[in-house]
């Protein structure tokens, strides 16, 4: 149901947004917005038949209008998440007199719903029945208007997939009620991240966009959140669109920065926010007094230490002007220096970046993704050896494409101890024949989801490609569930009008699988998710913050536990010399069960920010009847440490570099 399901939802909220600026009564509306989610819409005891939601409908659509149609299918879809199969077919007569194409399609999708039983049994002749029902009405009766006779089948070959696909409820995660109403009441999207204040406590930063300040919550000794701005003295700072926890300054706390961009109003660009930790409680705003104040449109930031100097250095991926390289010098203080060390990226867009040693040279380089534009992988060098610059090897490396790049996703998916990066696609829905390509086999290395690992880059080796990955996310999170390579999580995002499902993937066989499901009160649009540890237990409690166009869109903060599978977590805090907060670090856990069969899983520190980037990296989870036998840790100077009597009081593993 994917292609009009996902469109008709848009229009609804749409039209839910106009008529409450109306000030309407109209009661199905109340009932929509009583609900987070649509495909989770409970009646209780209001019933609203085909009749009544239509005549609503007319009330202020024509019956003539473009939009008839739309509403028609919004009403249909609204009905059958409701399984109120009277009204659904109430409005399939209705709709023969007025938009018969459309009464086509309910009819199809009705045939759909009822062949759903048959794919969770074994297959039997009253289901063949019924497929070939399917089959034989979708032959003989014009049900799409679709200029594009192949995307037109796949559209509606995709209705009973994704249907088929969607659980009502997932195992993995259960909702927990955490943060107060008060503390969660966001009109604006925006994002939320897991951070710390002090190296004890457990916070939250919320940012609901650059039109409201941010929030920064505090988990007391009650086990309750509790609003603490004021008091870190981050009163008069508005939110953006990401927002970043690292230790800028080496002085193991936590600093935070925030980027934004124009978003419908006049400026043409917005300044980001540097916020060092004072280590008493409070936060000091250096962005214009360290050199921060310098036109951008930031889309991401990434970290590494550009010279040699043991300084963090921070770049800034901006769309329409040039990327920024800020090289930090004595007292806190930035220099901008993008040019001088040969990062030229204007004025392409910069979606997002990754740094890592991608030459083994014990130095960070950077890898930037592109949107329609080859993408960018800088190696440091030294000219003459005293001149540090970065020079563009994506051509040698094989990671130009794709060529219209999404997001980077990092991590040991395929479970071979070595780092892979997927870059990710951007495509848009209206790229119809792009995305035909991609299901037909007739693609080009510029619409695929790309995975390189970092043996591949050096030998230039052609990447994997990875479809079917989900091409619009938003936010992205590894899931530790005990097993060699972690699963990845994307959240429902949105692009243009379509809205997806949470999305669980897992590497098998060379290939990513997928699961679709929902989870109760689940944000309708995911811009941003987090983790932090449950209090004693150590389990992540997944943070989720919606986002959209609209306040109706339901920019809300909801929150799940992550299930034991009657194993438990634990948490591995490693406090380097160098980089105190590990950044750069390789870590290797091996756990042993009682069978005797060992599991080694490996992940690569990263800064954390609110797409999911390092969200709850720290937190291991060790299956049932096993043990860990060794944790491997490799410090970003490639020194190493091995141990193997593991001690952790209260699931919490200290380890020094």
């Amino acid at each position: 149901m994917k292609k009009w399901l996902s469109t008709t939802l848009f229009f609804l909220f749409y039209f839910q947004c106009h008529t409450i600026l109306a000030q309407s009564s109209n009661k199905i509306w109340e009932i929509i917005h009583k609900d987070t989610f649509p495909y989770l819409f409970q009646f209780e005891n209001i019933e609203q038949t085909a009749e009544t939601t239509l005549k609503e409908f007319n009330d202020h659509y024509n019956k003539e209008s473009e939009g008839y149609s739309t509403l028609l299918k919004t009403a249909f879809t609204f009905q059958v998440l409701a399984s109120h199969w009277q009204a659904v077919d109430s409005l399939i007569l209705v709709s023969r007199k007025n938009a018969p194409t459309i009464s086509n399609e309910l009819v199809a999708i009705k045939l759909f719903l009822d062949y759903l039983s048959c794919t969770q049994v074994k297959k039997s002749s009253a289901c063949k029945t019924k497929k070939n029902k399917i089959i034989q009405y979708l032959k003989t009766n014009t049900i799409s208007t679709e200029s594009n006779e192949n995307m037109k089948w796949y559209w509606i070959s995709k209705m009973l997939e994704d249907t088929v696909a969607i659980q009502r409820k997932s195992e993995l995660f259960e909702p927990i009620q955490t943060l107060p109403s008060s503390l969660n009441s966001p009109q604006y999207s925006g994002a939320i991240l897991a951070t710390q204040r002090t190296p004890q406590s457990t916070n939250l930063l919320i940012s609901n966009g650059y039109r409201q300040n941010i929030q920064l919550l505090e988990l007391n000794k009650k086990n309750q959140w509790i609003d603490i701005t004021s008091i870190a003295r981050l009163d008069s700072i508005p939110g953006g669109h990401r927002l970043y926890s690292i230790d800028i300054n080496n002085d193991a706390y936590q600093d935070l920065i925030i980027i934004r961009k124009n978003i419908q109003i006049q400026k043409e660009y917005l300044y980001p926010s540097v916020l060092i930790n004072q280590k008493n409680g409070t936060y000091l705003d250096i962005s214009s007094s360290a050199g921060f104040n310098v036109p951008q449109r930031a889309n991401c930031v990434c970290f590494l230490d550009s010279n040699k100097d043991n300084k963090l250095d921070i770049f800034i991926g901006n769309e329409g002007y040039n990327s920024l390289l800020f090289i930090q010098e004595d007292g806190l203080k930035f220099k901008e220096s993008a040019n001088t060390y040969g990062i030229i990226t204007g004025p392409n867009n910069i979606v997002d970046c990754w740094t890592t040693d991608i030459n083994q040279d014990k130095q960070d380089d950077l890898f930037l993704s592109a949107y329609k534009s080859n993408n960018y992988t800088y190696i440091f060098g030294n000219i003459e050896g005293k001149y540090p610059f970065f020079i563009n090897q994506a051509q040698n490396t094989y990671t130009t494409y794709p060529y219209s790049s999404g997001h980077f996703l990092i991590g040991d998916f395929d479970g071979n101890l070595t780092q892979n990066i997927i870059a990710n696609t951007n495509l848009s829905p209206n790229s119809k024949d792009e995305i035909f390509n991609m299901l037909s086999g007739k693609y080009t290395p510029s619409e695929y989801p790309l995975m390189w690992t970092l043996d591949t880059i050096q030998s230039q080796q052609s990447p994997q490609q990875q479809f079917p990955l989900l091409a619009y996310e938003r936010a992205s999170i590894n899931i530790d569930k005990g097993e060699a390579q972690p699963s990845i999580l994307f959240g429902g995002g949105k692009d243009w009008d379509e809205y997806y499902p949470l999305k669980l993937y897992k590497y098998q066989n060379k290939q990513f699988q997928s699961q679709n499901f929902l989870l109760y009160n689940q944000p309708i649009s995911i811009n941003s998710m987090t983790v932090t540890p449950q209090f004693k237990t150590q389990q992540p409690i997944l943070w989720m913050k919606g986002g959209g166009d609209f306040p109706t869109l339901k920019n809300n903060i909801a929150s799940y536990l992550q299930s034991t599978q009657g194993g438990k977590f634990y948490q591995i805090i490693l406090e380097g010399s160098q980089r105190k907060d590990a950044i750069g670090t390789k870590i290797v856990v091996t756990t042993l069960d009682l069978n005797g069969q060992q599991t080694q899983r490996m992940r690569m520190i990263q800064a954390t920010d609110s797409q999911g980037k390092g969200a709850g990296q720290n937190l291991w989870l060790v299956p049932k009847n096993s043990k860990i036998t060794k944790i491997e840790i490799t410090w970003p100077d490639k020194s190493t440490k091995t141990i193997h009597k593991i001690k952790g009081k209260n699931q919490i593993i200290k380890i020094n570099q």
